[in-house]
């Protein structure tokens, strides 16, 4: 169970880097300025994600940095698009529900195997109020207390056959 934490901690902190400079490459540079913002929020989120899922990946087990992580993943879980402020960060798979908030019959129900999403600030051209909830986020957050509660357990039950044998 301890190798399920490694590798989910390794995937979000290898993932974080890899998509930070995935949009540092994609970026233009003819209007720097009006992309000052955007950058500076992207390189913030980018920041958190990486410490988070460092410090998730080497002391998983530790409950502030798994609460953390959990937090991480709801943030992840969340696109946002109203009135031309947009903030979607994430690098997951994706089965998400999709609101449009200007057509509440609008549902849209969307997936793929793998799915890179960065857009953050304020844009005038985009006329587009939605929101978009990742399900597979959702269950990954549910997912990492289960795997906790496992270890914990195990660790538990050796400790207490451990004190058995030494009586």
């Amino acid at each position: 169970m301890k190798i399920i934490q490694k590798i989910i901690g390794l995937y979000f902190f290898i993932g974080a880097i890899i998509t930070y400079l995935f949009y540092l490459l994609t970026q233009s540079t003819d209007h720097i300025f009006s992309f000052l913002i955007p950058t500076t929020i992207a390189t913030l989120v980018f920041l958190i994600y990486t410490l988070l899922s460092y410090l998730y990946l080497k002391y998983p087990n530790r409950t502030v940095y798994e609460n953390g992580f959990s937090i991480m993943l709801l943030i992840q879980s969340l696109n946002i698009e109203l009135f031309g402020y947009g903030f979607k960060n994430f690098y997951f798979p994706e089965v998400a529900i999709h609101f449009n908030l200007k057509e509440l019959s609008d549902i849209t129900f969307n997936c793929s195997y793998f799915y890179l999403a960065v857009l953050n600030g304020y844009f005038r051209t985009n006329a587009n109020n939605s929101i978009s909830i990742n399900l597979a986020l959702l269950l990954l957050i549910f997912v990492i207390p289960y795997v906790s509660k496992k270890i914990t357990e195990k660790a538990e039950s050796l400790q207490v056959d451990s004190e058995l044998f030494n009586l």
